[in-house]
């Protein structure tokens, strides 16, 4: 008992002591267990961001495309190729109002859709001496009408140049089409197709046209109508005999129309161009 009461006091303190320091071992142990680490909530906050980034970009891609594949096809026009069906006959002309808001341009067959008063001369613009070239210098004139429908019939008389290769009258075309459609590109671009000429006019000597080659420039001109983005119109067939010729019943000269079968080809320009 001497003793205890001599270190009780000193055992108390000891005893006192270690219990506090267990306390707080355990207080920390609890608190530090508790804590998140920093890093870990900044990576899955990191993570969540490019998810949603990479769902609102893949989701505005998709409304891109949506939108472009929508105005590629609203904007792009129709461009087909047509034929006019039958043999060419007189008739009666019943396409005057389809022709209200159009432009034509070509040669001396062209002329004649204004000469024999089926188009006013104000939308024809012809010239007997028209070639694919000198067409071209007259596409802005044709432009600044703004035109719902432009028709080209052209090409007859290249075929009297020697150094005049079809490949040529393509790119004299293309330049026609695109001149147009670069100041109106809703215009409707129509080729027709050159006609044929009779098997007297070919024999002649002061001609150098030849069917065969205005077959050739028909061929690639369907061939490469809707690369220029423009509609090719076979008008020939219907004016040809059994022999790939012109029939002779339909022209006066060999490779002009009769005034009679200018309505036949206008209204069967009418009835595929629609």
């Amino acid at each position: 008992m001497r003793l205890w009461n001599r270190y009780k006091t000193y055992i108390i303190g000891g005893v006192s002591v270690l219990v506090i320091l267990g306390v707080g071992t355990g207080v920390v142990k609890l608190t530090t267990g508790s804590k998140k680490n920093p890093q870990d909530s900044q990576t899955a906050s990191v993570e969540d961001t490019h998810a949603t980034e990479a769902t609102t970009a893949q989701q505005t891609t998709q409304a891109q495309s949506t939108q472009a594949a929508t105005e590629a096809t609203t904007a792009a026009p129709a461009v087909k190729t047509a034929k006019l069906e039958g043999s060419a006959a007189g008739q009666e002309y019943t396409s005057k109002d389809f022709y209200a808001s159009s432009m034509f341009l070509g040669d001396s067959v062209m002329e004649g859709v204004s000469y024999y008063g089926y188009v006013p001369s104000t939308q024809v613009i012809s010239n007997g001496n028209m070639t694919t070239d000198k067409a071209v210098g007259y596409i802005n004139e044709v432009a600044s009408a703004n035109p719902a429908k432009a028709f080209i019939m052209v090409g007859l008389n290249d075929c009297n140049y020697d150094t005049r290769t079809v490949d040529d009258m393509m790119e004299y075309y293309s330049q026609m089409v695109s001149g147009i459609k670069k100041s109106h590109p809703d215009t409707q671009v129509y080729l027709l197709s050159v006609l044929p000429v009779t098997k007297g006019f070919e024999a002649k000597t002061t001609t150098k046209i030849k069917q065969s080659v205005i077959e050739e420039i028909n061929t690639a001109m369907a061939q490469k109508a809707a690369s220029m983005n423009a509609s090719y119109i076979d008008v020939a067939s219907a004016f040809k005999d059994g022999t790939g010729y012109m029939n002779p019943e339909y022209t006066s000269n060999g490779y002009n129309l009769k005034n009679e079968y200018y309505p036949f080809l206008l209204n069967g320009i009418a009835g595929v161009a629609k």
